[in-house]
């Protein structure tokens, strides 16, 4: 991936150094969909491989 293609600058300062698979987002849709979620409330989950952590 270079920097021209859509997330291409920020894959290279992701610590997981890729970007996610469909799966890896879809576990915490389902979570938060679902009744499991039922007392989550102003949560901020992120899902983004370290990024923030840097």
């Amino acid at each position: 991936m270079n920097a021209d293609e859509p997330g291409g600058g920020v894959v290279p300062r992701t610590p997981l150094g890729r970007r996610a698979d469909v799966a890896e987002v879809s576990g915490m849709i389902a979570y938060l969909a679902g009744p499991d979620s039922a007392f989550v409330t102003g949560a901020h989950l992120v899902i983004d491989g370290g990024f923030e952590a840097g």
